[in-house]
């Protein structure tokens, strides 16, 4: 494992029906290389189990007006500095959005076995390296993820 990849083994609860990847993923911090990293930056969290994958990622970051055109949305507006540019995970007074991936058909439900996922978090298809070599700085990616298991209710 390293800060890019991590690795949960889990095994199914009895009487599950589905289960998916929720994830609350977001960039804070810039202008301290010249990626803009991680706030303006489009990193990607990718998923495997087997052969199975799939990723979140924020293109609302290409857009300068992308938080602007969310005002909609409940974006507060107005505000002073860099407001109207889209950003990686949300925007400024809007509520950040979980992302949900169904799972199911990836799981062994079967008892006593364990399942393997691995997550990996990618800048431009690979792993991060801040490009001008100052460290960290100010950036940082706030990332909670689960995998949640529902089943039937009484």
């Amino acid at each position: 494992e390293s800060r890019h990849v991590r690795q949960l083994n889990f095994t199914v609860p009895t009487a599950t029906t589905s289960v998916e990847i929720v994830a609350t993923i977001t960039g804070h911090g810039f202008n301290q290389d010249t990626a803009n990293c991680a706030e303006f930056c489009d990193h990607e969290h990718h998923y495997t189990m087997g052969t199975h994958s799939t990723y979140e990622w924020h293109p609302i970051v290409y857009d300068s007006e992308g938080c602007e055109n969310e005002v909609r949305n409940g974006v507060v507006a107005n505000q002073f500095g860099s407001w109207p540019f889209g950003r990686a995970g949300w925007c400024a007074g809007q509520d950040v959005e979980q992302w949900t991936y169904n799972i199911t058909d990836w799981v062994d439900t079967s008892a006593n076995n364990t399942n393997h996922m691995v997550y990996r978090g990618y800048y431009n298809g690979g792993e991060y390296v801040p490009s001008d070599g100052i460290g960290n700085g100010g950036r940082n990616i706030r990332a909670v993820v689960w995998i949640v298991f529902y089943g039937p209710t009484t």
